[in-house]
């Protein structure tokens, strides 16, 4: 009697699992037939779709310029023939930014990344000074603008010792925000 106990509930699972199968609908169902287009639907209809225009980037506004998120990229110090520059940008490209130390007339030229023959106004914010230059195209490129200081101007020394970063707003340009790091100082002496 004993092999019939145990027979009898392996007998349901083969009956119970054969039951479920039959339900599984069969994959030989016939296909369902689809509609013959009509002359008017084979022909696709194009519609043209208006581009959009581009629209420029709204700066965004920050309460100081102190909150705003620095600029990608950094410093870099290299001496010149002229005297020692500091560039500032992502390794790879185009500076976005340079010091440029003339030490024979003890100048220094603040010079931006910009397309155009035009001069344009460039406003330097630090924690203790903000000054508007006129920034002019450099004589020897087309592709960036400059505004020159002597060594000793103010400006220079505020952009140095500036807590934490400079704001760099350029007329139709990008606002940078720039580390003060001592590069910026280094060029600074270099033309004293």
């Amino acid at each position: 009697m004993k092999p019939y106990i145990y027979i009898a509930p392996i007998s349901l699972v083969v009956i119970g699992a054969l039951g479920l199968a039959a339900c599984v609908p069969s994959s030989e169902t016939q296909p369902v037939s689809t509609p013959t287009p009509t002359a008017a639907q084979s022909r696709p209809v194009v519609q043209q779709v208006p581009q959009p225009v581009p629209q420029p980037v709204p700066q965004q506004r920050f309460e100081s310029y102190l909150d705003a998120p620095q600029t990608r990229g950094n410093w870099r110090y290299q001496p010149a023939a002229f005297g020692s520059q500091a560039l500032f940008g992502e390794a790879g490209l185009t500076p976005a930014f340079a010091f440029n130390c003339h030490r024979a007339d003890r100048q220094i030229s603040l010079m931006q990344s910009a397309q155009g023959q035009s001069a344009r106004s460039m406003t330097i914010r630090t924690e203790t000074t903000a000054r508007t230059l006129t920034a002019q195209p450099s004589p020897n490129s087309t592709t960036v603008i400059r505004a020159d200081l002597s060594a000793n101007d103010s400006l220079l020394d505020a952009m140095a010792i500036t807590k934490g970063r400079v704001a760099i707003e350029t007329q139709g340009l990008q606002t940078l925000y720039l580390p003060a790091w001592p590069e910026i100082s280094r060029v600074i002496e270099d033309c004293r």
